[in-house]
């Protein structure tokens, strides 16, 4: 009977005691299946017209379908223990496998070679001649205007060396009136391709370019690219007297950008009469805009840029990034901080009086 009573001892030793435990594993996991599921239907049926948001979007809900079936799969082997179901040997092997499944299928991708993972980064010579360059402009290192080709270089390397290129990673989240100016320019022949203030064009050695000398070798790199200057590129902002196309008028003054950051604009003009300034910038709802210190409505054109009507004289245009969501955040994020400082502040018992 002692014998019997110590090995009791022991099989309540090696169970696991923790009922909340078990209750986080299984309510966790089944409202995971519940909810994530839909989910997980909903947002691949929603990108199915966009190649690359579906490919995301397809990886994502498989992530999170596994990470849903181990969590279920832990509860039922911790529940089966504590029933006495399963061997401590057993319970713990199972885990073991668990924990092995979800280290190999997230780490399936993860490139463990030794390759030099920066090696599509390093391209010196032709990110010192373009940073050499003081003006405000944009480079181009897609193949073509088809959205679908792949950039020539990797596509960040722009943003790693504080340049801007209109090509970049395929990311779900690029906007789609993005995709659909940069479908719209016709190709790079096109003045509105100009309007994107694309004045540097990399390419491929050997890569025919449209125009009759639109495109002139600026760089023959060491490697195998090719730095074009565009001889028709547009300024980042412009004055026009056509509102719907913005097509630039040269016998208007030129535009001054005196500060330019990822959230703000600061530009100064002086035109003759009333005009429409243009700037190379796509239109998104909460840019807000004042001209000479009083509040003015940031337009779009129908290509999809931003747009301010400005009056005659000394002009100076100040656009800022200002959604009103961010505002409803921040005032949401705010309660709830206030709540949590009363929570901990006020003696226990008080809220519930």
């Amino acid at each position: 009977m002692g014998r019997q009573g110590a090995h009791e001892d022991e099989k309540s030793a090696l169970r696991i005691p923790h009922s909340a435990l078990l209750s986080i594993l299984k309510w966790g996991g089944f409202l995971m299946a519940i909810f994530v599921t839909p989910l997980i239907y909903a947002t691949l049926l929603v990108t199915q017209s966009d190649p690359t948001a579906f490919l995301r979007a397809s990886l994502a809900a498989l992530a999170i379908l596994i990470a849903t079936l181990l969590w279920l799969a832990t509860w039922a082997v911790v529940a089966a223990r504590n029933r006495g179901w399963l061997q401590a040997s057993s319970a713990g092997l199972m885990l073991v496998a668990l924990l092995f499944i979800d280290f190999t299928s997230t780490g399936a991708y993860t490139d463990i070679s030794s390759a030099d993972p920066t090696q599509g980064f390093q391209h010196p010579e032709v990110i010192a001649f373009l940073k050499a360059d003081p003006d405000l402009f944009r480079i181009d290192s897609k193949t073509s205007p088809d959205p679908g080709v792949e950039c020539i270089w990797q596509p960040n390397t722009a943003a790693l060396v504080g340049l801007q290129d209109v090509c970049s990673d395929p990311n779900p989240l690029t906007l789609t009136a993005w995709k659909q100016l940069w479908e719209s320019t016709g190709g790079r022949d096109s003045q509105r391709y100009d309007m994107l203030n694309v004045k540097y064009v990399i390419v491929r050695d050997g890569t025919p370019l449209p125009g009759d000398g639109k495109f002139e070798l600026a760089l023959d790199a060491p490697d195998e690219l090719s730095v074009y200057r565009n001889r028709n590129f547009l300024p980042r902002a412009w004055l026009s007297h056509d509102a719907a196309t913005g097509t630039p008028d040269p016998a208007l003054p030129a535009v001054t950008v005196t500060h330019y950051g990822a959230n703000e604009m600061t530009l100064q003009l002086s035109p003759l009469q009333p005009a429409t300034l243009v700037l190379s910038e796509l239109w998104y709802p909460g840019w807000q805009a004042t001209i000479n210190d009083a509040p003015s409505t940031v337009k779009d054109n129908e290509i999809g840029l931003r747009t301010l009507d400005v009056p005659a004289g000394d002009v100076t245009v100040k656009l800022w990034f200002a959604p009103s969501s961010w505002r409803n955040g921040l005032i949401a994020a705010s309660i709830g901080v206030l709540f949590a400082i009363l929570l901990v502040a006020l003696p226990k018992g008080k809220l519930g009086e």
